[in-house]
């Protein structure tokens, strides 16, 4: 009896088939941090990230910042209101400040129509009867845009939602001139350092 016992368990086991290599349990890649990002705003907020037209850097920093709660005039990880977010945004990533309020954030020389909003724009609401601008976003792609709300901290918002539709205002594209104007400084200071280098050179 034993014996047949046997001989049925060794025919169990003989007929089992693993539906997966047992080492390619460890030789699967850990996820790339591109990837990482692209699952979470894939997932969460259907935005599509392309690892070259994507400003990876963006999208990092505003997952780290992502449910930081809404503090009026605070700018740090303890709390933030939307222009100190857009704000520690710009200073954080490209090394420059915007201006403290909304309102002296929205530059109308670098005005865009919302139909041609591209990542990077920031976008200007006036919420309630304001007569001025008193809220402010960065728009990402796809109708989306993160901004430090009342309710919620900071969060990712389309700007089809009808309350977001009925107060927006205007945007502008005065980060990417900021991010040109920054470009070119350092490509002067290159060339300065280069002609002082050449006259050092020429004196001894």
């Amino acid at each position: 009896m034993r014996f047949l016992l046997l001989i049925l368990i060794f025919n169990a086991c003989s007929n089992f088939v693993y539906s997966e290599p047992f080492d390619s349990l460890y030789t699967k890649k850990p996820k790339t941090r591109f990837e990482i990002l692209k699952e979470f705003y894939w997932n969460k907020f259907q935005i599509d990230l392309n690892e070259a037209e994507s400003d990876i850097e963006l999208y990092a920093f505003i997952k780290r910042w992502y449910h930081t709660r809404y503090v009026l005039g605070g700018k740090s990880k303890w709390g933030t209101d939307c222009s100190g977010f857009t704000g520690l945004l710009c200073d954080s990533l490209y090394g420059f400040d915007l201006p403290r309020t909304a309102y002296d954030q929205y530059d109308p020389r670098f005005h865009v129509n919302k139909s041609d909003l591209k990542e990077g724009d920031l976008v200007f609401f006036k919420i309630g009867w304001n007569r001025y601008i008193s809220h402010v976003g960065l728009y990402l792609g796809n109708h989306k845009f993160v901004h430090a709300a009342v309710w919620g901290g900071v969060i990712i918002s389309d700007l089809r939602e009808p309350y977001y539709a009925r107060w927006y205002y205007a945007a502008s594209r005065n980060i990417q001139y900021l991010k040109q104007i920054k470009s070119k400084g350092k490509e002067i200071k290159k060339i300065a350092i280069q002609v002082f280098e050449n006259q050092l050179e020429a004196v001894f």
